[in-house]
């Protein structure tokens, strides 16, 4: 069951990207939701949760952006409403639902986890700030929040909310810290160096 509902999930989701989310989305589309499933199982095995709960953890990444779909602002709500939607049409537990719907509210940017879950999909979300794609990454964002809210930034700008972001921003669980933070940190450096180039 647990594969073929996966299968199902994966299916769902990536029709969801392909046929309604707008080609604008250069960040928050369906290779981000992958790459942050991907995490989220390397996390969470790492983080002692229990099979139960790397499954949850796994289906929320799934359906964490797909919210994106009727809106920017807040997609985090719309994103709950979709999984829980297609997860009670699929006869899946009601309760882990709700922990699902919990842990998708979790991704919004300025929520403090307090469960092990919570941070273990926090950390996934943002963990290409500790990896060689996060320049590609900024870039992508960049482009997106220019096409769809209209956003204009010079190199200086967004250097700076970049640069801003990653200082406030900390990994929770340990194996982040670990695997994530020293590559996150030089990430950081240069972004300082080329805005100290600029000026």
């Amino acid at each position: 069951m647990n594969n073929n509902l996966f299968l199902k999930i994966e299916n769902h989701v990536s029709k969801i990207f392909e046929n309604k989310i707008k080609n604008e989305l250069s960040f928050h589309n369906l290779g981000h939701t992958k790459q942050v499933v991907k995490f989220a199982a390397k996390i969470a095995s790492n983080s002692k949760c229990t099979e139960e709960e790397i499954k949850i953890v796994k289906i929320a990444a799934w359906f964490h952006d797909a919210g994106f779909l009727k809106t920017y602002e807040g997609h985090e709500e719309e994103s709950v409403k979709i999984a829980e939607k297609f997860l009670t049409q699929v006869s899946f537990n009601s309760e882990a639902i709700e922990k699902i719907k919990t842990l998708i509210r979790a991704t919004r940017i300025k929520y403090e986890p307090k469960t092990i879950c919570e941070k273990v999909i926090r950390d996934a979300d943002l963990a290409h700030l500790g990896t060689q794609m996060c320049p590609i990454r900024q870039r992508a964002l960049k482009k997106e929040l220019e096409r769809v809210l209209e956003f204009s930034y010079t190199d200086i700008e967004w250097l700076k909310i970049n640069i801003n972001f990653m200082q406030d921003h900390e990994f929770y669980t340990d194996y982040a810290k670990e695997k994530f933070g020293p590559k996150k940190n030089e990430n950081l450096q240069m972004l300082k160096n080329k805005l100290k180039h600029l000026n």
